[in-house]
């Protein structure tokens, strides 16, 4: 489908920050489309007048990032309107692409999946105020309208994969172009004095990237329909790409939410799940908004992650014990709070026993045979003092844990528990904490090494001469650097060594005297009739199909000798592990970019 074919929705104004093919958005939307990190620029012109210094571009390329991150994360999650999405999936796209193209960011944040919307939009909103007020970015940080950049994405094919009722995912083929005025971009003057020896930087820089096709990644996005109308999902597309080839739970088999009638209630109702191991438990507990997806597709790995922890107890004698708690929470709205102020937690494995133990503003952890230690909010205050970090000093040093409220119900946010302790640190924090802990580590050459200064420069030879004359190795010296002894050293011996014995004599003489045992054995030596070694000669050359052939055949092999019992399945050979998720294609074929895509496919695909 073309985007002429698309029924464009309307346009507005307004400029947001947002590229595709930005770090961290590639995804397989299945085993059948392995994807590939995103694809180097392919065209930079730039109007420079001189080469930035190293610690200029650090300085603006961290404000750039923390720009970048802060609006991409309110395009990405902060509400619009009250219905907001699309009729369909390739029109969510298109609008969301519109709408950021034409500036406008309160039309792009209506294509977000309204749960997503609520899970960072207040944090994030927060934080670009708080870096405004401690001046590592200027005021000119408006979240409406972000100084300095110039977005314009033209999407050239679009590709619907319906993978559920309401679920579809969306490929994308296009360019992106930005373009960066640095005398606009909005540094703080912190920033300006502390690394741009006081002058704002000037210049334009332009980057061109494609993406899609049959020469780059593609950028792909999974769209979720929610009352008739379709929006993006960032969480949807994390669990897309984790999925692999296995199908889409229904939605009747997803994972019900169960959540509490307070915050207090909710983490301990979550202490108690861990308690029981019991991981569906667990799950059920987070909030549906940060959750939903990974409640809706935990059927495809519950079952077997169950088993994996249940035998893991079973085996260890392991026991988990939670007591002496005592909360209290801070609440505001739907967002609370959490503070645990007493708990004694004990992990018992084997008849051994850890323990923690928090009461009275201190944790103290007790390991068998060894003295307790002991951590108080005092310590910490005073070490945050010499750092030249007072003003964090008056933190609370309970334990907190953030609990939203959805529909009545109070869940666990983990998400939100990161958000909030990042801001709860920067509310703290004024100018003069950072400038004193710049000064502090100054002196190291820490951070003049950072931002362009190296260590020579700060501490000079001359100043500290070497002495270049010195005995390294006495020729005479002799170690002893492997145990002859050890199962280890005995089959690489038997496999590796000079090759004056049979290979399979030599391992068979050390199973008869008892050195070793069949599990010491690789897989492709303990059962040569597999094919393994030939393999590894063979697959230089071999086309696809016979690729295929091999890594079938020989998985198969192995795949009998597990079901027997005679051989662990993580001791099968990596290649064949899951022969079906190499996709036909012999990646030892494949060279750069393509072969690096066609292993991590198949990382994605047997590891989900």
């Amino acid at each position: 489908m073309t985007m002429s074919d698309m029924n464009n929705p309307p346009t507005a104004s307004g400029q947001p920050e947002w590229y595709p093919p930005g770090p961290g958005t590639t995804w397989s939307p299945g085993a059948s489309e392995p994807m590939a990190p995103p694809s180097q620029p392919l065209e930079v012109p730039t109007s420079a007048p001189a080469k930035p210094s190293r610690r200029r571009w650090v300085a603006i390329g961290g404000a750039a990032a923390l720009l970048a991150a802060g609006t991409f994360a309110i395009v990405s999650f902060a509400g619009g309107g009250a219905k907001g999405g699309a009729e369909s999936p390739e029109q969510a796209i298109q609008g969301l692409v519109d709408s950021l193209n034409n500036e406008d960011m309160i039309g792009a944040m209506d294509y977000v999946l309204p749960g997503e919307r609520r899970v960072l939009k207040d944090p994030m909103i927060e934080i670009v105020n708080e870096l405004t007020r401690l001046e590592v970015l200027s005021d000119k940080a408006k979240l409406d309208k972000v100084a300095g950049f110039d977005i314009e994405i033209d999407l050239d094919f679009v590709e619907v994969d319906e993978v559920a009722d309401d679920i579809t995912t969306v490929s994308l083929t296009g360019t992106s172009k930005v373009t960066v005025d640095e005398s606009e971009v909005p540094v703080g003057d912190l920033l300006v004095e502390q690394a741009m020896d006081g002058e704002q930087p000037s210049g334009t820089e332009t980057t061109v990237a494609a993406f899609g096709g049959d020469d780059n990644p593609e950028q792909n996005f999974a769209v979720v329909q929610r009352d008739d109308r379709w929006y993006v999902s960032m969480f949807y597309s994390m669990a897309e790409a984790a999925r692999g080839g296995q199908d889409v739970p229904p939605v009747d088999e997803a994972v019900t939410p169960i959540g509490a009638d307070s915050p207090e209630a909710a983490v301990e109702n979550m202490l108690d799940a861990i308690e029981e191991t019991d991981i569906e438990t667990m799950i059920a507990m987070l909030n549906p908004d940060e959750a939903e997806a990974l409640q809706r597709y935990a059927p495809i790995f519950l079952d077997d992650a169950q088993d994996m922890i249940d035998e893991a107890v079973t085996d260890g004698g392991i026991k988990v014990r939670i007591t002496d708690t005592e909360f209290k929470a801070s609440t505001d709205g739907d967002r609370s709070r959490v503070s645990i102020l007493t708990m004694t937690a004990e992990a018992t494995a084997e008849g051994e026993a850890v323990r923690l133990v928090l009461a009275d503003g201190c944790a103290t952890i007790e390991f068998p045979d060894m003295e307790p230690q002991k951590s108080c909010a005092d310590d910490a205050a005073e070490q945050l003092e010499d750092m030249g970090l007072g003003s964090l000093s008056t933190l609370s040093q309970d334990s907190q844990i953030t609990v939203g409220k959805v529909d009545g119900k109070w869940y666990v946010s983990p998400i939100g528990t990161i958000m909030d302790g990042i801001l709860t640190v920067m509310r703290e924090l004024d100018r003069d904490d950072i400038e004193n802990f710049i000064e502090e580590f100054e002196g190291l050459g820490a951070i003049d090494e950072v931002f362009g200064t190296t260590v020579d420069e700060e501490f000079p030879a001359d100043e500290f001469p070497i002495d270049e004359t010195f005995d390294t190795i006495d020729p005479n010296e002799t170690f002893d650097t492997l145990d002859p002894n050890d199962p280890y050293t005995i089959v690489d011996n038997c496999i590796y060594g000079d090759g004056s014995a049979d290979t399979q004599a030599c391992l068979d003489a050390a199973l008869a005297a008892g050195t070793i045992v069949p599990a010491d054995i690789p897989a492709d030596a303990r059962f040569p009739e597999c094919g393994m070694k030939d393999f590894y000669v063979a697959v230089i050359d071999a086309t696809d199909a016979e690729y295929t052939q091999m890594v079938t055949d020989i998985g198969a092999c192995f795949a009998g000798h597990v079901a027997s019992g005679e051989l662990d399945e993580f001791a099968v050979p990596y290649d064949v592990q899951a022969p079906e998720c190499w996709n036909g294609v012999n990646p030892y074929l494949l060279e750069g970019d393509a072969s690096t895509a066609a292993f991590e496919a198949y990382y994605e695909c047997f590891g989900a």
